[in-house]
């Protein structure tokens, strides 16, 4: 694994503690704690540092309340924020473990879930919702099949975003909804790289990509508008569990 460069981790350290404590509710010298550790791994041995760092968070209890706030508290979050914008019966495109739409299904709002097979743990059980591996959904002749489609925070896990764009532009009836951690000045290709591979390789073992293919608001903005026009954007600084702003795009599609 190459090294992280010391800027990365800086804020790493900065930005973790602060999560540590606001949402997880730690005392300062445990959180303070496990980010000096954090960072003095990443900074002397990085090879190592995330197995290091996985095992003093399953140690001392991090790792299950730091995944609890993720799938509970900003699942919730995030179906509160783009609740509003969907319209009709919605697709959930690579769910992950299904927790936003377990929360949107109890709006009444009808959910199918679809994500890669063999991705995550055998342990992430998805919610009892209609399901659709995503080989059968781009398996489907040509047509839309839903009224909405979401990608909550998959886009930058691809490495060819445009294919996933695709496949939910070909699906969605008449909206595209998008939620993405961007490229920002605050928020630098490094550190999102960092970030990245903690959540998937260090929080969680999943077999998640880290193709480093972030984008600023604008790119992603360039990339989506063939499929439609831009219905609402929107950014929120603070998310649940996540150390990182996000930012929501809804599309009209395309009629």
């Amino acid at each position: 694994m190459n090294a992280f460069t010391p800027s990365a981790i800086a804020q790493f350290r900065t930005k973790v503690d602060s999560l540590l404590r606001q949402d997880l509710g730690m005392p300062s010298d445990r959180a303070e704690g496990f980010t000096q550790f954090a960072e003095a791994l990443l900074f002397d041995n990085p090879d190592q540092a995330l197995a290091q760092i996985a095992q003093k968070m399953e140690s001392t209890g991090i790792r299950t309340k730091w995944n609890r706030v993720l799938w509970e508290t900003r699942s919730k979050f995030i179906a509160e924020w783009i609740a509003p914008y969907i319209v009709g019966a919605l697709l959930d495109l690579l769910c992950g473990h299904g927790g936003i739409s377990e929360f949107l299904s109890h709006y009444g709002i009808e959910v199918t879930l679809s994500e890669r097979e063999g991705i995550y743990p055998e342990d992430w059980k998805l919610p009892n919702l209609p399901y659709i591996s995503l080989s059968d959904l781009i398996a489907m002749p040509p047509a839309h099949y839903f009224d909405t489609v979401v990608l909550s925070t998959v886009l930058h896990h691809e490495s060819d975003p445009e294919v996933l764009l695709s496949v939910a532009g070909r699906l969605a009836k008449r909206r595209i909804i998008i939620v993405e951690n961007c490229l920002e000045s605050d928020y630098p290709p490094d550190f999102q790289l960092l970030m990245d591979i903690f959540f998937n390789h260090c929080l969680n073992l999943t077999d998640l990509e880290s193709p480093a293919v972030h984008r600023s608001i604008e790119g992603w903005l360039s990339s989506v508008s063939s499929y439609g026009k831009i219905y609402h954007i929107e950014r929120r600084e603070n998310i649940p569990g996540i150390p990182l702003s996000h930012q929501l795009i809804v599309i009209d599609v395309n009629s």
